[in-house]
């Protein structure tokens, strides 16, 4: 895996020597010429990942959003090509971080289903032949299990990493919803693109995807969401109002009964969504929809911005946050979004 792939920044694709660029089929502009938020700042994976939810964080750790650059250029959609491969990976990078999945196999899937699903890049007219192309984001649907049945080898991947992530992470409720994932067709949605991207993208991504999963000969049952968010280290809760109760005996907490409280606490804390549309897929009642969140601060340099972000005060760490849900609660989430013309 090279840097590129680890950062968070648009893969470049390069032509190969005396090879001319084909020219993508344009599938839909995706929207006005807008101003987009580049980091300067190096994104880059750390070497050392674990697991345990680390709460304590040097000052070195602690970043401000400050010293964006600005830049306006013309975004559109394209169908995949073989040559977005390096970008769409780098996308899912992003959401798995240093997880043992095979990401270019997902990415290869993706491809295949062409037209299904989209990337974003460079409008055409903002491109020439000897330009170098960059993959800005990637919303579709990656099968996990086979249409003849049995989960993919990436699907057993990504099923097997979200249940240990629930193990660790999750109430005991989400068990039931991870069982599911391998009795139905389910789906990976993915909804990924550069931190700080405009959202104008979103609202007409969303419904050419939409029309996508229509045309569908066998539909998806269940689908997966993971995307970033990051949440405020908790306030003093209940947890030390029970304990000024002062009992004769201390018992000490069991692991289930800390991962509840750590659960209840999160649930109350102030939460930031990386991708702004992200925030109502949770506030629906159509359908059904469960979820559980998990740290990633350890996997992530400390001078990334996808690493811990300081804002009037507070300390946002971030999390990955799994969704499982129904094909009634994506189609609610889609027209809630397009709806709102995010």
């Amino acid at each position: 895996m090279t840097d590129s792939i680890a950062t968070g920044k648009p893969v470049k694709r390069k032509l190969a020597p005396g090879k001319k660029k084909s020219k993508k089929m344009k599938k839909k502009r995706v929207a006005e010429p807008a101003q987009v938020v580049i980091e300067q700042n190096e994104e880059s994976l750390s070497e050392e990942a674990s697991d345990d939810d680390d709460d304590d964080a040097s000052s070195g750790d602690l970043i401000k959003d400050s010293n964006d650059q600005c830049l306006d250029f013309d975004i559109e959609a394209f169908p995949m090509e073989d040559a977005d491969r390096d970008g769409i990976v780098n996308m899912l990078t992003q959401i798995f971080l240093k997880a043992d999945i095979d990401l270019v196999a997902i990415a290869d899937a993706l491809i295949k289903q062409k037209p299904f699903g989209l990337v974003i890049g460079p409008a055409d007219d903002q491109t020439d032949e000897d330009d170098e192309n960059v993959v800005y984001g990637v919303v579709s649907v990656a099968r996990l299990n086979s249409i003849k049945g049995g989960p993919t080898d990436f699907g057993k991947q990504i099923i097997n990493f979200i249940e240990d992530k629930s193990r660790k992470f999750a109430l005991k409720e989400f068990r039931s919803a991870v069982e599911s994932l391998t009795a139905s067709q389910c789906g990976l949605f993915i909804n990924e693109r550069m931190l700080n991207f405009p959202t104008q993208i979103v609202s007409p991504s969303f419904k050419s995807v939409m029309s996508d999963l229509k045309n569908l000969k066998k539909p998806y049952q269940k689908y997966v969401y993971i995307h970033k968010v990051r949440i405020a280290d908790a306030e003093p809760t209940a947890a030390v109002q029970a304990d000024q109760e002062k009992p004769e005996k201390k018992k000490k907490m069991s692991k289930a009964q800390k991962k509840k409280l750590a659960v209840q606490a999160r649930s109350m804390a102030d939460i930031i969504y990386d991708n702004a549309e992200d925030e109502v897929l949770l506030q629906l009642s159509e359908g059904e929809a469960q979820f559980f969140d998990y740290p990633v601060h350890s996997e992530v340099d400390s001078s990334s911005k996808f690493h811990i972000l300081v804002k009037d005060g507070k300390s946002y760490k971030p999390y990955r946050r799994v969704v499982i849900m129904d094909s009634k609660r994506l189609n609610a989430f889609f027209e809630r979004v397009i709806g709102n013309d995010f």
